[in-house]
């Protein structure tokens, strides 16, 4: 890691800064609330001079508390499936930072948390909670 390193979960606003905060959130936040059935599926993998960009598939059973990704949302025990895009930039060959990208709209009616509706309605996607 480089002296500042940063990691940033864009869609909820959690991570942390600094080799103390970025050791902080994946020892004590990410870690420790991954669920046993957690999959990634990587559809492309691009490199540039100094960052990796990767898309993937995530794959879970909300079966535990993530507070890291969806802050105040209780284990639901919903199977749910999303893309996901991860940014690593590097600095003198040490990672320097990491951005993870989702759309939370998306998990968040998969949990059951909220509707979508759709213009079309043969399109419109409800969940009953």
């Amino acid at each position: 890691m480089t002296e500042n390193p940063y990691v940033l979960a864009i869609p909820c606003g959690t991570g942390g800064t600094g080799r103390i905060g970025v050791r902080e959130f994946y020892a004590n936040r990410f870690l420790p609330n991954i669920p046993p059935d957690l999959e990634f599926t990587s559809l492309s993998l691009t490199f540039g001079q100094d960052r990796l960009v990767e898309e993937m598939v995530m794959r879970l059973t909300h079966s535990t508390e993530m507070d890291w990704m969806f802050p105040g949302v209780a284990a639901t025990g919903r199977s749910i499936e999303f893309a996901m895009v991860r940014i690593t930039q590097f600095q003198a060959d040490k990672i320097a930072n990491e951005r993870l990208y989702w759309d939370q709209a998306t998990v968040l009616s998969q949990l059951g948390y909220c509707i979508i509706r759709w213009q079309r309605p043969e399109l419109e996607a409800r969940l009953d909670f």
